[in-house]
């Protein structure tokens, strides 16, 4: 493969890998800078539901949202062809309403979030279990959603990884430190043992992009998670993901059952006996059969949160290519990262111009090295 230019990504998340593979497959030269760190979709749950993520009066995140959802089983397909496991799993999403309070903003939300192509319907309780046995007696109605899905994140970094590794990207256990500007464009990154890294700069490290440049103001989002573990997928208490508005419950064909999340302006890891503990009651209410499982893993990740909601994905005024931003979307948004970033490398106009990084107040990149 005969490269094009150099490229060094910043972040070994979902993002910062799909966009590496990309670029590296356009036949770029790419290094990938990862700090050890994991990356928030490694707590993430990996939802794939358009539908339930959708915030009323934001049809430009909506329609996008959709547009990732309907990538994704060729995405996944295209990651398992050699042997790779994302663990995609068409499970569909079933919302829940707990006692008569919760029923009627569901269904105002279900009222709002209508699309005239929209495969979901109000169902009563016991039409609800007789879908999926482990929703409990105390749910009064719901919405069944047959087309939203899961993938295992941590599946799908170890496949991104994989493919990355066969595709050439040269990868290197290195922090970022700064941003190496050039006549007012980014040409480089500074690592934190002073090498330099020239290429297009690609910034997907998450919130912590914003250590190197404050041209998208971007915040951390902590998000606790619960792991559970069956014996085996018929062990499962339920067989859908399981929505209320306070928790979800995910379960896994592999046994696992991921249970969350929080949302808490903070950017700590530590779980905290509290959350878990309410996490799991909201759980139980739901799906009681969950109470019979062992705990076998408490963690939290931090999610990537613009000021404005919208993911940064493209090129600023410094020449720096974004993608980060995800905030509860990422997993979902991963099949659009990499066709973005090669766009962004390219020079090509911003194909979704809600999220161009220009949009904000210019700053400065950083030029001193992050703390």
């Amino acid at each position: 493969m005969t490269a094009r230019g150099s490229c060094v990504v910043v972040g070994a998340g979902p993002w910062g890998l799909a966009a590496a593979v990309a670029l590296r497959e356009a036949g770029h030269a790419v290094r990938l800078l990862d700090d050890g760190r994991h990356a928030a979709g490694h707590a993430a749950a990996g939802m794939l539901g358009p539908w339930s993520e959708t915030e009323p009066g934001r049809p430009d995140l909506r329609d996008e949202l959709f547009r990732a959802a309907a990538a994704w089983p060729d995405f996944a397909a295209g990651l398992s062809s050699d042997g790779s496991d994302t663990g995609y799993h068409p499970s569909g999403t079933i919302h829940v309403a707990i006692g008569g309070e919760q029923i009627g903003p569901l269904r105002r939300r279900a009222e709002q979030m209508t699309r005239p192509d929209d495969d979901h319907r109000w169902l009563g309780g016991r039409a609800l279990r007789a879908l999926d046995s482990g929703i409990g007696p105390g749910v009064g109605g719901g919405i069944h959603l047959p087309d939203e899905h899961q993938v295992d994140p941590r599946r799908l970094i170890t496949a991104l990884a994989a493919r990355a590794e066969r595709a050439g990207v040269e990868r290197l256990s290195a922090a970022a430190a700064r941003i190496d500007m050039v006549d007012g464009r980014a040409r480089g990154v500074h690592d934190d043992a002073g090498t330099l890294h020239p290429g297009r700069v690609v910034l997907a490290a998450g919130w912590r992009s914003a250590e190197l440049s404050d041209r998208v103001p971007l915040r951390g989002v902590k998000g606790q998670i619960i792991r559970l573990r069956a014996d085996s997928v018929t062990d499962l208490p339920c067989r859908h993901i399981i929505r209320t508005g306070d928790v979800y419950v995910v379960p896994r064909p592999s046994g696992e059952v991921v249970i969350g999340a929080t949302m808490e302006e903070r950017t700590d890891r530590h779980a905290l006996a509290g959350d878990v503990h309410r996490l799991l009651e909201d759980a139980f209410r739901a799906v009681p059969g969950l109470s019979e499982l062992p705990i076998v893993e408490t963690s939290a990740g931090v999610r990537p949160a613009p000021a404005d909601g919208a993911p940064a994905l493209g090129r600023d005024a410094d020449d720096v290519i974004w993608a980060t931003g995800g905030f509860r979307h990422g997993i979902l948004l991963a099949p659009l990262v990499g066709t973005a970033a090669c766009a962004a490398v390219a020079g090509e106009p911003i194909a979704i111009s809600a999220w161009d990084p220009a949009r904000f107040t210019p700053t400065v990149p950083r030029t001193a090295a992050a703390t």
